[in-house]
């Protein structure tokens, strides 16, 4: 009976207690290839062992959000009607899934086990990828001989599964007891000889991903291991399990609070393994390595011994984050060095990464040094060097390695260290890091960026420099000395962010801002002080600011009366974005001191903005003066002008699709005239398209012009 069904899928049936009822051994899915079910909440189990034994077809089966589900299979003994009774089926059943390629199962919180039963009876051949999650009650995966037959599993995927403690158990014992279960024999071998890609998150109770001797656990295509929050792990791999990981190439974790060590080394490694010198010298363990990533993890205190340095030939990215125990990234294993120093031991030995380009510590207080005593760690390939929140004595060992880094340096990070400021400033003076790209400053005391000193001529030169992050500078009060002698030749900036710099009232003279030719982000976040991005000078008039500007953002920056004079504007023929956010002093957009008509031509086009987005700013009363008139000819992504009670600039649509915002007079002092316009409510536009833009705007009268026109010229005459 239903030989032929190919695919079975069940979802949203509440009331369904099991898929057949009655004798099963008259039931034949031997075309059954799919299998989903979803949704069925009083679901116990899904198939009987003789079901079971007849999916020879079967490819993939995905089972989520059936809330009783406790079992896959179970047998036909008893009463099917009262599933709570099933039993367990004999000791000489087999179960072959020839073809299931791919098992998903999720949100079944009383699984206990994935296989209820003698699992070494189960045969899965052909299973390639497993996905577990939300499976509350899950204690283990797989039992040993069921391990034993994933010879062609690829990707493993567990999380949140708060219960499980193990993936791999033995069958001792009564499997209905999964507490009660005996790790395997010191003889067992479990090999998965495709396993690429093993993924863990969110497992509260596991303490270990191998429970057993792991010297006999043999992973020899395993590439990329994720392991995130699972805060009882003590430590990933012993040191023979970490022989077989012959092409391991990324390695992730985070989160794990209770972590200690990366490796150990257990009792019974020297049978296989004389010394960490013979495992370094014949075994290509981790010699794939390229990326290695490890964040917030409290407890750990090293993260490999140093014979393992001479290994690490293809690692490229380093990263430690939020490690406040670390004492040193190698460490001498039980105070011997002799496995991995010549002759006496005395001299200094050279640990070279040849191939590291990225190397991040952040957030190492307890950082003694990168190796120990007699050791120096070399890095001639390193292109990105991030430091910051780490132990003064660490940062004192990185600052005689900084400027022989420079040459290859493209990005650096510097956080929290006056020290290592000051090495890059000495280096930039002697001519050095020319070749830097990206450059971010963060919790230093810097006054002044690019300082000079009475007396000194000096061309700061970052020919290359692409990006300039700077971040938590209270004591920032300018980006270069007010001197004529000082030259900051940053030519190829194309991003300038700024957050956090609270004495800083101004960011540019027009000299420099005129050198910024080729910036197209600019980012100010949180500066407290400033009043203004360029200052004001008499020769404003006639330079050139910001021709290729894309984006601005200005947010929380209370004292800052207006983003640029009205003379920067036509220059911004590129510009995309205006993001300009709670800043509780803002008067204009585009505005000038000066009342006095400062430009001949006040129709202005900025062609390319597509983005304009001015909420919550109390004083802002016009986008540009009275007079102006602006034409948008690409908005249509964003309109956001909200909060602005005082606005008094007029926004409309045209036939043509361009937006155009135009300043109405205000009444000044006893000017009762001007009153005459009549008031309207404050603007409140939300638009996200041009559909709702058109909507929401009314239609751009031409003519318009010319009677707001006659009336200034009337209030004009009569004042």
């Amino acid at each position: 009976m239903l030989s032929s069904l190919a695919k079975l899928h069940l979802a949203k049936l509440p009331q369904l207690r099991c898929i057949w009822k009655g004798p099963t051994h008259i039931i034949n899915l031997q075309s059954l290839t799919n299998v989903k079910v979803s949704e069925c909440k009083s679901l116990i189990y899904l198939f009987t062992l003789s079901v079971a034994q007849s999916l020879v077809q079967l490819k993939s089966l995905k089972v989520s959000d059936c809330e009783s589900l406790k079992h896959l299979i179970v047998t036909e003994e008893g009463d099917n009607d009262k599933e709570e009774e099933i039993l367990l089926e004999s000791h000489h059943a087999v179960v072959v899934l020839p073809n299931l390629a791919k098992l998903s199962i999720g949100k079944l919180p009383q699984l206990r086990c994935i296989w209820n039963g003698p699992s070494y009876h189960l045969n899965l051949p052909s299973l390639i990828d497993v996905k577990v999650g939300e499976c509350k009650s899950l204690i283990y995966l797989f039992t040993l001989s069921v391990a034993q037959s994933l010879i062609q599993l690829k990707s493993l995927e567990v999380s949140d599964c708060e219960s499980l403690k193990h993936f791999i158990m033995t069958e001792e014992g009564d499997n209905d007891k999964e507490e009660e279960i005996l790790p395997e024999s010191h003889h067992a071998t479990v090999v998965l000889p495709n396993l690429a890609k093993l993924s863990i998150k969110k497992l509260p109770q596991l303490r270990c991903i191998w429970n057993g001797p792991s010297y006999h656990l043999n992973l020899p295509s395993l590439t990329d291991v994720e392991v995130r929050e699972c805060k009882s792990l003590t430590y990933l791999f012993t040191l023979s399990y970490v022989w077989s990981l012959v092409r391991l190439k990324s390695l992730n974790i985070y989160g794990c609070e209770s972590l200690e060590h990366l490796v150990i080394t257990e009792e019974g490694d020297s049978d296989e393994i004389s010394s960490e010198h013979d495992l370094q010298i014949h075994s290509p363990f981790l010699s794939k390595l390229e990326s290695l990533k490890i964040n917030s993890c409290e407890r750990l205190e090293h993260i490999f011994p140093i014979s393992f340095a001479r290994v690490l030939v293809q690692l490229e990215r380093f990263k430690v984050k939020n490690a406040p125990q670390l004492k040193q990234v190698f460490y001498l294993d039980n105070g011997n060095e002799e496995n991995v120093v010549a002759g006496d031991g005395k001299e200094t030995v050279v640990i070279k990464l040849p191939k590291l380009k990225v190397l991040r510590l952040d957030g190492l207080a307890s950082m003694i040094s990168f190796c120990p005593e007699n050791f120096h760690s070399s890095w001639p390939a390193l292109e990105d060097f991030t430091i910051d929140k780490c132990s003064m004595s660490f940062v004192t060992e990185v600052v005689s390695k900084v400027r022989d880094l420079q040459e290859n340096l493209r990005i650096l990070r510097i956080g929290s260290s006056n020290q290592l400021y000051d090495t890059l400033l000495s280096g930039l003076k002697d001519g050095f890091f020319k070749n830097l790209e990206e450059l971010s400053i963060n919790r230093c005391g810097v006054k002044v960026l690019f300082p000079l000193e009475d007396g000194e001529q000096h061309l700061f030169s970052l020919p290359n420099l692409k990006t300039l992050e700077l971040g938590y500078l209270p004591e920032l009060e300018g980006l270069c000395s007010k001197s004529p002698t000082l030259v900051l030749s940053l030519e190829n900036l194309t991003t300038l962010d700024l957050w956090h710099c609270d004495r800083l009232r101004n960011i540019f003279s027009p000299s420099l801002a005129q050198n910024l030719s080729q910036l197209q982000r600019l980012s100010i976040y949180e500066c407290e002080e400033l009043e203004e991005i360029i200052v004001e000078e008499d020769e404003e008039n006639q330079i050139l600011f910001f021709q290729n500007l894309l984006e601005i953002d200005v947010v929380r920056c209370p004292k800052i009366r207006r983003l640029f004079a009205i003379t920067v504007a036509p220059c911004l023929q590129k510009l995309e974005r205006i993001h300009v956010y709670e800043n509780s002093e803002l008067e204009e957009v585009f505005g000038d001191k000066d009342v006095a008509d400062v430009m001949d031509h006040k129709e202005i086009m900025l062609p390319q903005l597509d983005w304009l987005c001015l909420p919550q700013l109390p004083s802002l009363s016009k986008l540009c003066p009275v007079g102006y008139h602006f034409i948008f000819p690409s908005l249509s992504r964003l309109l956001v002008i909200n909060g602005c009670p005082k606005m008094s600039t007029r926004f409309s649509v045209g036939e043509d699709r361009c937006v155009h915002a135009k300043a109405k007079p205000l009444k000044m002092g006893n000017q009762d005239k001007i009153a005459d316009f009549p008031s309207e409510p404050s603007i409140d536009i939300k638009c996200f398209g041009f559909d709702q833009i058109k909507q929401s705007l009314p239609p751009y009268i031409e003519n318009d012009d010319q009677s707001i026109k006659q009336k200034e010229e009337e209030i004009n005459t009569e004042t």
